[in-house]
């Protein structure tokens, strides 16, 4: 009986000085040339803001496209240290996996940037989806600030990060109270 005592103790000691870390970040590389199966492998160029499969030239070399994605465990308990985790990826530019896609089937507003979204845009997105349904209020994860738009970085990303961290700190005790955005002008594309 001690025997067990003893490691049940010897566990919980453990786990109570390693700070756990729940929100992971992936590496995605995919080689340009395994995305298509048909021969000649196929190279996706932004041509004047229209993507275009183009074929690759023998000589050319095949690219590696490097992004990223955000894993968060499926169920979590801790919702304030999610929050925290993700609230540390700001100035994490890196690209991700993923494309910018409408989370709303209400939504009349089409975005026609560069489909590209940073870690940092999308871990905002991310707490905002713990609390707040992104169809009805943020259909797109694009930052917007008098009619310009973010995905990536930028002054419109840190003054969302800084709205963000304001509510957080403030509203830790009921997070429902206020919206993350209410401590700025940067709103959700919807």
């Amino acid at each position: 009986m001690n025997k067990y005592i003893f490691i049940l103790l010897c566990s919980i000691c453990c786990s109570i000085g390693v700070k756990s870390q729940s929100v992971k970040i992936g590496k995605c590389d995919i080689k340009v040339d395994s995305l298509f199966s048909e021969e000649p492998p196929w190279r996706l160029n932004d041509i004047n803001g229209a993507i275009l499969m183009t074929p690759i030239d023998k000589k050319d070399s095949i690219d590696i496209i490097e992004k990223y994605y955000i894993h968060l465990p499926q169920i979590f308990k801790d919702t304030i240290q999610i929050i925290s985790e993700l609230l540390e990826l700001e100035g994490d530019d890196r690209l991700l996996c993923i494309p910018i896609t409408c989370n709303s089937d209400i939504s009349s507003t089409f975005f026609t940037g560069k489909n590209e979204l940073s870690v940092q845009v999308y871990a905002l997105y991310l707490i905002w989806g713990i609390y707040f349904d992104y169809r009805t209020t943020a259909a797109w994860p694009v930052l917007t600030k008098d009619g310009y738009k973010a995905t990536i970085n930028g002054e419109i990303v840190k003054e969302a990060f800084e709205s963000y961290r304001i509510w957080f700190r403030e509203n830790k005790s009921n997070l429902n109270k206020r919206k993350p955005l209410d401590y700025c002008n940067v709103q959700w594309l919807h």
